[in-house]
């Protein structure tokens, strides 16, 4: 059996019981009690160096999970705003179609009408898709820009909507004539561009 192991699994803990250990140490002598502590000190030098291998690779896993995740989220926000980017361009075309008036040069009012009438619901879709889309992946914008994009599409919304209502009210009751609607609508389009101006999408669309 190894001299060191033996003292240290056997004779000291023999001499601690016994009450004499501090006779024993001093009879082995410092070199021996310096060998024994220099072994548990490797002992445990290697067993530290274990520990600091494994929480470094554990580290390491980690941090790279962290990165996937992160550009996981960066890609999903690129996204998010590509969706709300493409969604407020598809209500920017009607709008400024409408706004700036028929282009057919005739003399039938259905022709004009029909040119609205498209241009209008197509916008009005449009701003549906936008709220829906908004109000889906709000996580991915701070605040201030969700506020901001929301008011948008409200205020939007809202004046579509009634030019919208006239059109489908005139078309329906009956009770004007082509001529007179698309007098009302010239004079709603035009009403529409001031109230647009008012409303910031080229700043929102910017950021």
């Amino acid at each position: 059996m190894n001299l060191l192991i033996f003292i240290s699994e056997y004779l000291i803990p023999a001499l601690i019981s016994s009450g004499i250990v501090l006779v024993a140490l001093k009879f082995l002598g410092s070199s021996l009690v310096n060998q024994l502590l220099q072994k548990e000190l490797e002992k445990y030098k290697s067993q530290l160096q274990e520990k600091t291998t494994y929480l470094k690779t554990s580290l390491s896993i980690y941090a790279e999970e962290q990165n996937i995740a992160n550009q996981r989220i960066d890609n999903q926000k690129a996204e998010a705003i590509h969706k709300i980017y493409s969604s407020m361009c598809d209500i920017s075309y009607p709008l400024s179609r409408i706004i700036a008036g028929t282009p057919f040069v005739t003399e039938d009012d259905y022709v004009h009408i029909n040119f609205y009438r498209e241009h209008a619901e197509n916008a009005h879709t449009a701003c549906s898709s936008l709220s829906s889309l908004l109000i889906n992946h709000a996580i991915y914008f701070d605040e201030t820009t969700y506020k901001q994009i929301s008011d948008y599409s409200t205020e939007v919304a809202n004046i579509i909507a009634k030019f919208l209502k006239i059109l489908r009210q005139g078309e329906a009751e009956g009770v004007i004539s082509q001529e007179q609607l698309i007098s009302i609508l010239e004079e709603k389009r035009i009403e529409i561009g001031k109230a647009f101006d008012t409303v910031d999408s080229h700043k929102i669309i910017q950021q």
